[in-house]
């Protein structure tokens, strides 16, 4: 799923449906091919407010282009309900990214603007970050790492190195998440 994330950062959604066609060749069954696709899905929805709409609309498209008729009949057609107090999911899900740094981080963000800084909290963290049923914590941010390296913003990237190790990823891990978004970076 990072290669796929990666991919829509960098504006490449042609090379998304190969990377996928790979990933489903190897998963046995309809339901293991649905919970890869969902999860994908998830990953783009989760990148999405980093690498924005378009290309998100554009990557999602190749993805499904090449799910087999089988699994694109079981995949939910109906959003999936989320908890109602955004705000306090949100606040939940950024304190467990930015740690001890959470307050120095709102502080700048809401000192540029209040309002994007709501936006951040309610929308971005409490509707979509916070989600984990499909990726948790852990995931959702190497997703991110992933996403950010084509983009070259070290800021907000090095705030998710961090971020990650805070919910759980090890030193590989993440270094594995930034190899894969460098070498998009790259392509």
């Amino acid at each position: 799923m990072p290669q796929v994330c990666g991919l829509a950062s960098a504006n490449r959604p042609s090379a998304i449906p190969s990377i996928v066609d790979t990933y489903l060749k190897q998963l046995k069954g309809t339901d293991e091919r649905k919970k890869w696709v969902m999860m994908a899905q998830n990953a783009l929805l989760k990148a999405s407010f980093v690498i924005g709409m378009p290309k998100t609309i554009n990557a999602m498209q190749k993805l499904v282009s090449v799910v087999d008729n089988e699994t694109k009949s079981t995949l939910p057609t109906t959003p999936r309900a989320t908890p109602p107090d955004y705000q306090a999911h949100g606040e939940a899900m950024f304190k467990k990214v930015y740690d001890k740094v959470t307050d120095r981080v709102k502080h700048n963000i809401g000192q540029s603007s209040p309002d994007l800084l709501n936006v951040i909290l309610e929308d971005v963290y409490g509707k979509i970050m916070s989600n984990t049923e499909l990726l948790g914590e852990l995931e959702t941010e190497l997703v991110i790492i992933t996403v950010l390296c084509p983009l070259k913003v070290p800021a907000q990237l090095k705030g998710h190195l961090y971020g990650a190790k805070n919910v759980g990823a090890t030193d590989h891990q993440v270094a594995a998440a930034k190899a894969i978004g460098d070498a998009i970076s790259n392509l």
